[in-house]
């Protein structure tokens, strides 16, 4: 299965990236598989209050998240 695939939930945003960089806003089930696969990432959390976040090291993108989602276990 490849790693590299567009998440199905994501919402670019380009006030919080650069052109070059992609923002994108995932649902919880997204941000805990991007946690679990084989791509390199880092944690990204400075980015807004009440957001969780990843960045991929290799394309430098950013997958951010609402934290009460992770929490909730609902979305």
């Amino acid at each position: 299965m490849p790693s590299t695939l567009e998440p199905k939930n994501s919402f670019v945003n380009s006030n919080l990236s650069t052109p070059e960089i992609a923002t994108h806003y995932v649902d919880a089930a997204e941000f805990r598989r991007l946690i679990v696969s084989n791509r390199r990432m880092e944690r990204a959390d400075n980015f807004a209050p009440k957001m969780r976040g990843l960045r991929d090291l290799k394309t430098g993108e950013l997958f951010l998240t609402d934290e009460r989602w992770l929490i909730d276990g609902k979305r």
